[in-house]
């Protein structure tokens, strides 16, 4: 039996998605994603928050920009994770979801900039990477770019 490496997201999107293309044509869109708990302690309310990096590659990508901040979502992926040397010698390391499929909650908001359009970002010729961020991974291996199997029949409503 194989081992399960799935994560299911509810939450709120942060930002609005960032969409990019890398130079060798694959698609990529960024977005965080918010998670609370609510509980009560002694009398009172308490809530945390947890934020979420959360990543698709190419048709899932450009679906997935669409989404605006405050928006509801149900976002379903694998948990990934990365390492790189910064520019100052040290090493940078993150975790995010990689997307393999969603579903908006909510609507968008009326605020939106042009439907259908992810924001971007270029700075410093760098192909929208900041210094001290890595590399774009390369997309390979199950369940990355033109791995989305989004219409399979398992209990998820998506």
């Amino acid at each position: 039996m194989n081992d399960i490496n799935r994560v299911i997201l509810r939450g709120h999107v942060g930002a609005d998605p960032e969409l990019r293309h890398t130079t060798g044509g694959a698609v990529l869109c960024r977005l965080r994603v918010a998670t609370s708990e609510r509980w009560e302690q002694d009398g009172e309310q308490k809530e945390r928050t947890e934020w979420h990096q959360v990543t698709a590659w190419q048709q899932l990508a450009e679906r997935l920009a669409v989404l605006r901040k405050g928006q509801l979502v149900l976002v379903e992926g694998v948990l990934r994770h990365r390492s790189w040397d910064k520019d100052d010698g040290g090493k940078g390391y993150a975790s995010e979801v990689q997307a393999t499929a969603f579903l908006a909650l909510s609507p968008a908001s009326r605020r939106s900039t042009s439907a259908g359009q992810g924001s971007t970002k270029d700075t410093n010729n760098n192909n929208g990477q900041h210094a001290d961020q890595p590399a774009e991974p390369t997309p390979n291996g199950p369940g990355d770019v033109g791995d989305y199997n989004t219409s399979a029949g398992d209990d998820i409503p998506f």
